[in-house]
């Protein structure tokens, strides 16, 4: 159970390394600083599905000054991009389920055990849009926590203000010159339906891929959970985008073999 978040991350990259043409890469520091204070990393990948929007999966580890023990979140992200000349802005949504290794805490109150729980964070950043590009966000984020007492249990969290900041790896960015045009050679119709309807259907399969997978973490999850409304609650935050996720693949699949079948009534 330990490894389950770094065995999702290095799936997710190996299944789309080939994607990664239209994808960037963010690698950066992360703090918290309200209510609490913390430092920590963020890696996340992200695939584009279509213009200005990405899905993806990444991780954010924070140590807290109060807890001993690091907090490894593991999270799917969804972004809205809105382009600039040289920057874009973003909004993202990132929910996703925090591992924490069991502490046994004593209080006033007696003893308890402390895991982690489920981790939704939400905020809006900026991001340039050259091959390698700074970027930075500002997060509103609950880390959650389950506090056991014997058979009883309780959630807690911490919301706080998380800042982050690092480089992106724009892999789909090329360089150009300022006032510079391309001239791009002519394209044959079916060609152009042909490539049209092949990034569609890799669109599609991203989508439910992420979906699928993001289902089957939500089962895992909630199979994990002692208290069965815990487990309800980890199973809706993870597994429901994830079915929504899959659904949105649909379109992209039939879109795919539309443009498919045009190509080859062209040729």
């Amino acid at each position: 159970m330990k490894q389950l978040p770094w065995i999702m991350i290095i799936l997710f990259l190996l299944f789309f390394t080939d994607l990664f043409s239209q994808s960037n890469i963010q690698v950066g520091a992360s703090g918290v600083f309200s209510r609490t204070m913390g430092q920590g990393a963020e890696i996340v990948g992200n695939i584009q599905i279509a213009k200005n929007l990405s899905i993806g999966l990444g991780t954010r580890p924070i140590k807290f000054e109060e807890h001993p023990k690091l907090y490894i979140p593991v999270f799917g992200s969804l972004k809205y991009y809105y382009p600039l000349q040289k920057w874009r802005l973003f909004g993202s949504l990132d929910p996703g389920y925090g591992f924490y290794p069991s502490e046994h805490v004593s209080d006033g109150f007696g003893d308890f055990n402390r895991k982690g729980a489920i981790y939704l964070s939400g905020g809006i950043g900026m991001m340039g849009t050259s091959k390698l590009a700074p970027y930075a966000s500002l997060h509103f984020t609950k880390f959650g926590f389950i506090e056991y007492y014997g058979p009883f249990s309780q959630y807690r969290s911490i919301s706080t203000l998380t800042l982050t900041a690092g480089i992106a790896l724009n892999l789909h960015a090329t360089a150009t010159v300022p006032g510079q045009t391309k001239n791009y050679p002519p394209i044959h119709p079916g060609e152009y339906y042909f490539k049209k309807s092949k990034r569609q259907n890799r669109a599609a399969w991203i989508l439910l891929g992420s979906g699928i997978a993001l289902i089957g973490s939500g089962i895992v999850v909630a199979s994990h959970q002692k208290d069965p409304e815990y487990g309800a609650v980890a199973f809706v935050l993870i597994s429901g985008p994830g079915l929504a996720t899959s659904l949105v693949s649909i379109p992209f699949f039939i879109a795919s073999s539309r443009n498919k079948r045009k190509a080859i009534n062209i040729n």
